[in-house]
């Protein structure tokens, strides 16, 4: 149920201990991610390098064009930020502790080349959304 997914209310990046800004090229653009050694959700994954790496090689056949993507345990949105500007709607969700990094990468990444706006919520795994 989408009534259970809450907006992100805040686009500052919430990092501590920051590492140095990595960059990636997908789709034919520069992606700048911000990372941080404060979580596992701050830090950009092999297997999101390598599922954007299949998305970019297979864009014709995968066409994410008006598709609607969502991302559950979107960390630093690399995946996310490559579908959008592919032209998905996207859903990235994760931890209420990483949605500010994870809104500032997308807001950073995707402003200029996304064909539909990309979203940030929480999205909390094992939480019972009955009672909240």
């Amino acid at each position: 149920r989408s009534s259970d997914l809450h907006p992100c209310q805040s686009w500052v990046p919430k990092v501590y201990f920051s590492l140095n800004k990595d960059s990636f090229w997908y789709a034919g653009y520069e992606i700048t991610i911000q990372e941080s050694i404060d979580s596992y959700g701050a830090v950009v994954w092999p297997a999101a390098m390598a599922l954007c790496q299949y998305l970019e090689e297979n864009r014709e056949k995968m066409n994410l064009k008006d598709k609607k993507v969502i991302e559950i345990g979107s960390g630093t949105g690399l995946l996310s930020i490559v579908a959008s500007i592919l032209g998905a709607y996207v859903t990235a969700t994760d931890m209420p502790d990483i949605l500010g990094n994870l809104s500032y990468n997308l807001l950073k990444n995707t402003r200029k080349l996304r064909v539909h706006k990309p979203e940030a919520k929480e999205l909390v795994w094992g939480q019972d959304r009955k009672s909240t």
